[in-house]
C-alpha cells in the first residue's frame, strides 16, 4: 500500500481504572478511531487491559496489553516506567 498526502481521523477512547490492594490498579480502555474526508477509510478498535504498580507516590509501573482490529489488526504489549511531578 502506498500512502501520500494527509489523512484526517477522530478517536474516541473511553477507560476506566479500578485501584486494589494497597498498590495495585487494573485498567480497561477502548479506543474508536475512524478516518473522514475522502476515502480514507481507517477504522481501527482497540481494546486495551493493564496492570500497574505504584513503587512509590510518584512513581510506578504498568504492563499493558492492546488488541487492535480494523485497518490492520496486531496484538502489542506495553512496558511503562511512569514518573510524576
Amino acid at each position: 500500500m502506498i500512502s501520500t498526502g494527509n489523512k484526517d481521523y477522530y478517536g474516541i477512547e473511553p477507560g476506566v481504572i479500578v485501584p486494589f490492594a494497597d498498590r495495585w490498579n487494573v485498567r480497561y480502555g477502548f479506543r474508536f478511531r475512524d478516518g473522514y474526508g475522502g476515502s480514507t477509510g481507517e477504522r481501527t478498535d482497540t481494546h486495551r487491559l493493564g496492570v500497574g504498580y505504584s513503587l512509590t507516590k510518584t512513581d510506578a509501573i504498568n504492563v499493558r496489553f492492546d488488541r487492535q482490529r480494523g485497518d490492520s489488526n496486531q496484538d502489542s504489549w506495553n512496558f511503562a516506567y511512569i514518573r510524576r511531578f
